[in-house]
């Protein structure tokens, strides 16, 4: 599909900025791209453009570039105070991001992933599981390979398996053919602002679809299970705990529950029992289910979902074993960017936990946070920008039969430090969960970064 040559802005140079150029840029269009980062800091991207077409203008916001522009895309997570962002609505310019062109282009029929979390874990669960029924699958969005780049491999026969943020959905006016939520909570509002716009964002990946269509729903999550009011599509829920959803628990295995013709006796057909499943926690049991649901939906048999979640290979920095030393065991749950993942960690394990948490804070309650810290961790060190904030809240939920002392909670000003502090507190049988509840973005690029850095550190412990 050609697009009519016009003149492109687009206000983001990262990941998706840049592959978003240079598919316009193939497509004939005139096209610029905005930053307000340094040329510094984007010298890798900006290079990487030098063969193309494409204007490149960093260094500041330039909103009067869009009085030289018909099309206005904008890169995910970038805020509509952004004065090019603003100039662009104040034109009346229609925004657009690469996931909205995506979803125009797309020949195939799309499975897209959304949730606070368990999204890529889901994502990498449906993908195996598509394969092992041999149908022709791609898998991209907020993992892999940006959505636009996966365009040529596309026919009519494609599924198209996609993890999407609150972010890339903010804009989006279509919605996949099946949609997935694993769960909502509070995320992100230092971009979106309050829980409502959150939802609101999560909303687009059911608001428009079709009684053809397929929402697939966490039933043990109230948030999520309010999304299927008004909506026209089949639903289809999923639970990790609750026995009579469509994928669920019974007698200790995950099943399919099948309801005959003649609607009289439920069936219920097991995938693989509980303990079989490879993945630590009730959260991954949730995950999974939800990807048995979507794969069902297009046909994928029990027994081809039971061998490709038996062969999954979970990503990096989710509760991920880094280290065994002296009987204390190292776990990297780097992933854990707000206050609510580090919640499911706390459940996820049974040993007790020196929990390393801080960076960042993206404005998020902390209350829950500190009731489950104080019965599940015996240590807690804190670092970075939010350490202060996580303290108060930590030390006002306190009480007598706390696990957690106020005298086992300390600060430091480096994560290297923080590890060896608690390799100095562990005992042997317990685990130093790295789950820090915020960004990375005040001590290290991402959260992948920071995860590596923690491996690092235990991994000098053990030379030391």
């Amino acid at each position: 599909m050609k697009i009519s040559p016009r003149r492109a802005l687009i206000l983001g140079l990262a990941r998706e900025g840049d592959s978003l150029a240079r598919f316009l840029a193939s497509e004939g269009m005139d096209v610029t791209v905005t930053d307000s980062a340094s040329p510094e800091k984007l010298r890798s991207r900006i290079q990487s453009l030098d063969d193309l077409p494409v204007r490149v203008v960093v260094g500041d916001d330039s909103p009067d570039l869009v009085e030289e522009t018909d099309e206005f895309f904008v890169s995910p997570g970038v805020p509509e105070s952004n004065p090019v962002y603003a100039a662009a609505r104040a034109a009346g310019i229609p925004i657009q991001s690469m996931t909205t062109l995506f979803f125009d282009l797309c020949r195939g029929a799309i499975i897209g992933i959304t949730g606070s979390s368990g999204k890529t874990t889901t994502t990498g669960l449906v993908g195996p599981m598509l394969r092992e029924a041999n149908r022709d699958v791609v898998v991209g969005g907020n993992i892999g390979n940006p959505m636009l780049d996966l365009l040529p491999r596309i026919s009519r026969d494609t599924l198209v398996v996609l993890e999407l943020s609150s972010f890339q959905l903010d804009l989006l006016r279509k919605s996949p053919h099946i949609a997935v939520v694993t769960n909502i909570t509070p995320n992100h509002l230092d971009r979106h602002g309050t829980m409502q716009n959150y939802v609101a964002a999560k909303r687009h990946i059911v608001e428009h679809q079709s009684a053809q269509d397929f929402a697939v729903l966490n039933g043990d999550d109230q948030e999520v299970a309010g999304l299927a009011a008004g909506i026209p599509s089949q639903k289809r829920w999923f639970s990790s705990t609750t026995p009579g959803t469509d994928v669920g628990v019974s007698d200790g295995s995950l099943g399919i529950w099948r309801t005959p013709v003649d609607r009289q006796v439920q069936r219920f057909e097991q995938i693989m029992p509980v303990d079989e499943v490879p993945l630590l926690g009730t959260h991954n049991l949730a995950n999974v289910a939800a990807a048995a649901t979507a794969a069902d939906i297009v046909g994928v048999q029990p027994a081809m979902m039971r061998q490709a979640i038996r062969t999954y290979s979970p990503p990096p920095h989710r509760l991920q074993v880094v280290g065994d030393h002296d009987g204390v065991t190292y776990i990297d749950d780097s992933i854990a960017t707000t206050p609510a993942r580090v919640i499911v960690a706390l459940q996820a394990l049974g040993q007790p936990i020196v929990l390393i948490a801080g960076g960042r804070d993206k404005q998020l309650p902390w209350s829950d946070f500190a009731r489950w810290t104080v019965r599940r961790a015996r240590a807690l060190i804190l670092v970075g920008e939010a350490a202060p904030l996580i303290e108060r809240e930590v030390r006002a939920a306190l009480v007598e039969t706390s696990l957690l002392k106020g005298d086992m909670i300390f600060r430091c000003c480096s994560l290297q430090a923080a590890v060896t502090k608690a390799a100095g507190i562990a005992g042997r049988g317990d685990v130093v969960l790295l789950s820090p509840g915020c960004t990375s973005y005040d001590m290290f690029t991402d959260f992948e970064e920071r995860g590596a850095a923690f491996a690092a550190a235990v991994e000098q412990l053990h030379a030391a």
